[in-house]
């Protein structure tokens, strides 16, 4: 019994120790010097700034019992396309901090995406009228499946357009159409799928391709 005894108070120390180490969180690297590293000389580079209204995020890691902190920032640089000379690109990325010896040392950049902005862009019913024109390879995964075709599509009224390069953009598109899910069975189905179209050399766009964002119903019984 005192052998389970003491067994039992050392693991209960042992566990305190641990929750103590975790629990003594740093306090996070300033914003101010996590800007000026990103920015560094400023060469090409038209602003930096940390992500709005997010204060980043912590993280133990137990087997290297230490602190990780990441940070979310956004860099804009000139996209330095002659035809587009305004043009922006806008890049985001995690700065990735740990904590060593009771200081943040910089441990690397992660770019989560790339945006352009300032570059003209069809307009919906010339989007709407491409997808159109190719409806299965815009909703490759589910065409072979749909019966009597379209039955409405449109773009949402404040579509999340994303730029990918200059020659390519993808746009969010809400089809409905009749299903058939097995072999007896259809039923109404409403999707939004995102959808990539590019550049093609004679400068119109085309080429559609899809990728299932999220159902809107249900699409089976």
């Amino acid at each position: 019994m005192r052998y389970l005894f003491l067994l039992c108070f050392l693991v209960t120390q042992l566990t305190c120790a641990v929750v103590q180490a975790q629990s003594a969180q740093p306090a996070a690297p300033k914003d101010s010097e996590i800007v000026a590293r990103i920015l560094g000389d400023g060469k090409g580079k038209l602003s930096v700034a940390v992500t709005d209204n997010k204060a980043g995020e912590w993280e133990w890691n137990a087997k290297e019992q230490t602190w990780y902190f990441q940070r979310g920032y956004l860099v804009k640089r000139s996209a330095n396309m002659p035809d587009f000379p305004n043009a922006v690109l806008e890049v985001g990325g995690l700065a990735v901090y740990r904590y060593v010896n009771g200081q943040w040392v910089h441990s690397k950049d992660l770019v989560t995406f790339n945006r352009y902005h300032g570059l003209p862009q069809p307009d919906n019913d010339t989007l709407l009228t491409i997808v159109k024109s190719a409806p299965d390879r815009a909703f490759r995964t589910d065409w072979h499946l749909v019966e009597g075709g379209i039955k409405e599509m449109s773009i949402p009224t404040t579509p999340a357009f994303k730029w990918h390069n200059p020659k390519s953009f993808s746009f969010p598109v809400r089809v409905s159409y009749k299903l058939r899910w097995d072999n007896v069975h259809t039923v109404d189905c409403t999707r939004e799928w995102d959808v990539r179209v590019y550049r093609m050399p004679d400068g119109n766009w085309g080429n559609p391709s899809g990728m299932h964002a999220r159902s809107i119903t249900a699409c089976r019984t």
